[in-house]
């Protein structure tokens, strides 16, 4: 192997790292827009100023006995304690791809450096 054909492999695998930099770059960028956009769109929805949730604790004060209205606020609970878990384990686990996005890329970028 010559002093030449070792240069271009260096060169090659700097090329590459820079590659993988970039691709790590850019997912982590879809990620942290994504868990934006959710944090923005759950933001928005306010469960406890709801106006059907209102109407119907308006109900139930005035007829608490009627098994159906609380059936349908029960549900109507569920539903937004399911949002709101299912958003905290979406911002979880895109926390998780973004730190190792990030370190992926860092590296790369990092080592990238070192070769050339």
């Amino acid at each position: 192997m010559t002093i030449a054909d070792e240069h271009i492999r260096r060169a090659e695998r700097a090329s590459l790292w820079g590659r993988v930099g970039i691709m790590a770059s850019i997912y982590a960028f879809l990620v942290l827009s994504l868990m934006l956009h959710n944090h923005v769109r759950h933001r928005a929805e306010d469960p406890l100023n709801d106006p059907g949730v209102m109407e119907l604790r308006e109900r139930y004060i005035a007829e608490p006995n009627n098994e159906a209205l609380q059936e349908e606020l029960r549900n109507q609970d569920l539903v937004f304690r399911w949002r709101y878990f299912s958003a905290l384990e979406f911002n979880q686990i895109g926390a998780w791809l973004l730190l190792g996005s990030l370190a992926v890329a860092a590296s790369a970028f990092k080592r990238r450096g070192t070769i050339t």
